[in-house]
């Protein structure tokens, strides 16, 4: 049991580091006509039905919050990459689209079984409000890395 504590620890500081990184060092330029802004660029981030009634300001912080939560509620060490020691980091790309659905989920990553537990994560967030920018709904592609550590 401590082993997998300590590597949920794990778990939770390099989500907490890298989803911050990876926003903010994507330099992108977007397509005005396009319907799909990166998660950096866009006027009024996804809402997750917990940050409701935010302000502005606080928004962008809420999403990372709500993220960080539902990664660690659902998070579990597949039992088979125990037993096979398999670690690494997984990095995800998800796309929120128009209507606040998950509708893309793609993994990288040292091992399936790990993709696999990585997926199965992000199939589970709820539907949220969706992004907006220049006052129309639009797709918005968000990465986090999920690193498997065992101790």
């Amino acid at each position: 049991m401590k082993k997998l504590i300590l590597g949920f620890a794990c778990l939770l500081l390099s989500v907490s580091i890298k989803a911050q990184e990876t926003d903010a060092m994507e330099p992108t330029l977007i397509d005005e006509s396009s319907t799909e802004v990166p998660f950096f660029m866009i006027d009024e981030v996804p809402v997750f039905p917990e940050c409701e009634g935010i302000d502005a300001d606080g928004m962008r912080d809420c999403f990372q919050n709500q993220m960080q939560q539902h990664i660690s509620k659902h998070f579990r060490y597949p039992e088979e990459a125990q037993k096979k020691k398999i670690e690494g980091r997984v990095s995800i790309m998800i796309m929120i689209n128009e209507e606040g659905i998950i509708d893309d989920i793609r993994t990288k990553g040292p091992d399936p079984i790990l993709e696999q537990e990585a997926r199965r994560i992000f199939e589970l967030l709820p539907t949220l409000k969706p992004g907006i920018h220049h006052g129309d709904a639009v797709s918005v592609p968000y990465s986090i890395p999920i690193t498997f550590r065992l101790q």
